[in-house]
């Protein structure tokens, strides 16, 4: 393991970030279209992976834990993950992607991510060992019906350029942290002091938003049955507001299998827009996408 130098020795890790996910948040760029992640399990990803690496020499690493603490604000943080194949004796760091989708069509939509993956694995791997001063990087792309790789992307990377993109990532990570620290700060503020936004509750909907506000700032979980028309959606949806702004809670999750439910939230939410939450609408692909299948 290593540490930033920025992380104090006696720093308690606080919050976790995988190399894939900083790689998917930093470096993805173009559509939302995965059609060209489909096709494999995770089982048949990593059988395959087995399958290709049972012929290699003892000085091979495989499924290599690594790790790096960093500072957020005054939040300490960790970046980890395992490097699918690696031979620090050899300055090789290798990158398994298995699909049955067309490899071109597939490294040209999402290939930025995985080399950026890849290259966040050898920075790490760069502070591991810093007696290598050249690591070879290749990104191994394989069917799961065959016994090798189908196509390899390589490149060769110093010391200091891996430590750079490494670092560089990382920094783009806070500033995303950071601003959303910001926003949240400010945002709590605005909702411990929102206020209902009439003038009087209806029937019981002040005793329904006070159990919602209780069971959510104490940790419990409610069952509650209302009547349609009794004002129940405003009447979870603003304890909850308030409960974000007073407790350590930092998102709301309103679920609901009937368009009109959906509808009372968003009338609910937009009530409640003063507030300055962010207020996002999700439905089904079969719902939101323009191009069949």
């Amino acid at each position: 393991m290593s540490k930033s130098k920025n992380a104090p020795e006696s720093s308690v890790v606080a919050q976790r970030i995988a190399v894939k996910a900083l790689a998917e948040e930093v470096h993805r760029r173009g559509d939302i279209h995965v059609r060209f992640q489909r096709g494999t399990t995770g089982a048949e990803g990593i059988a395959t992976q087995k399958r290709v690496q049972s012929d290699l020499p003892g000085s091979y690493l495989r499924e290599h834990a690594v790790s790096h603490d960093y500072m957020v604000g005054d939040e300490s943080w960790c970046l980890n993950g395992r490097i699918d194949g690696c031979d620090p004796s050899a300055g090789l760091v290798e990158e398994y992607k298995t699909t049955r989708a067309d490899i071109d069509h597939m490294h040209a939509h999402i290939g930025h991510v995985h080399r950026a993956q890849l290259f966040l694995y050898g920075g790490l791997l760069a502070i591991e060992h810093p007696d290598v001063p050249h690591w070879q990087l290749d990104l191994c792309y394989c069917h799961p019906e065959q016994d090798e790789v189908s196509r390899r992307i390589g490149e060769a990377c110093s010391r200091e350029t891996l430590l750079e993109f490494l670092e560089q990532s990382l920094e783009l990570w806070r500033q995303k942290q950071l601003a959303l620290y910001a926003y949240r700060g400010e945002r709590n503020k605005r909702l411990q002091v929102l206020r209902f936004p009439f003038k009087k509750f209806l029937t019981n909907q002040r005793a329904l938003a006070g159990k919602v506000y209780t069971a959510l700032k104490a940790g419990n979980n409610l069952i509650l049955e209302a009547a349609t028309g009794s004002g129940k959606s405003l009447a979870t949806l603003f304890p909850a507001y308030r409960a974000l702004g007073d407790t350590a809670l930092d998102r709301i999750f309103f679920l609901t299998s009937r368009t009109t439910g959906q509808d009372a939230a968003q009338a609910a939410a937009a009530l409640l827009d003063q507030s300055s939450a962010r207020a996002v609408t999700i439905i089904s692909k079969e719902k939101a996408c323009l191009v069949p299948g």
